[in-house]
């Protein structure tokens, strides 16, 4: 299901050169960048869509608050991509919202990997126009629960929805 039209006006742009590559509205951008720039691609990391008035998604005080914060996936038994305060956090979410009961939270411990900011947003925003079950209608509120000021565990497998 595709998600409703939006109205606001938004632009693709490569941060090397700072000029817009396209423009419309968020569900355009976001197919245009998608064809062009898949996640795979290596130039994929310097393509980013603003909102109207070159406002950014997040600002530098969301910026500044997720900085407090460190980003870990786990891909074994399940994947997840976490917010949390250290790996000991990180690993008790993902028992609390992925896995459940696990025996064997050393090897939890031993699979789960530090992840940098840039790749979390990166991952974060696109799963938003990945085809799932829709909770927030726009992308303002899921960048909302990614802002919350509390570990959470971000993404999770799909194969658990």
């Amino acid at each position: 299901m595709l998600r409703e039209m939006n109205t606001i006006k938004y632009k693709v742009y490569d941060d090397r050169e700072e000029g817009t590559l396209f423009e419309g509205n968020e569900d355009e951008c976001m197919f245009w960048m998608n064809e062009n720039y898949p996640e795979d691609n290596e130039e994929f990391e310097h393509i980013w869509m603003i909102g109207e008035e070159d406002k950014p998604l997040i600002t530098t005080k969301g910026i500044e608050r997720l900085e407090e914060y460190k980003f870990y996936e786990i891909h074994d038994p399940y994947f997840a991509l976490i917010k949390a305060n250290n790996e000991e956090d990180a690993v008790n979410q993902y028992i609390k919202v992925v896995a459940g009961n696990v025996e064997d939270t050393v090897e939890l411990m031993e699979e789960i990997k530090e992840v940098d900011l840039t790749d979390t947003l990166i991952k974060y925003v696109h799963s938003f126009y990945q085809p799932a079950i829709e909770i927030y209608e726009t992308i303002e509120e899921y960048l909302e629960f990614l802002l919350k000021e509390e570990s959470n565990v971000l993404l999770v497998d799909g194969s658990l929805l």
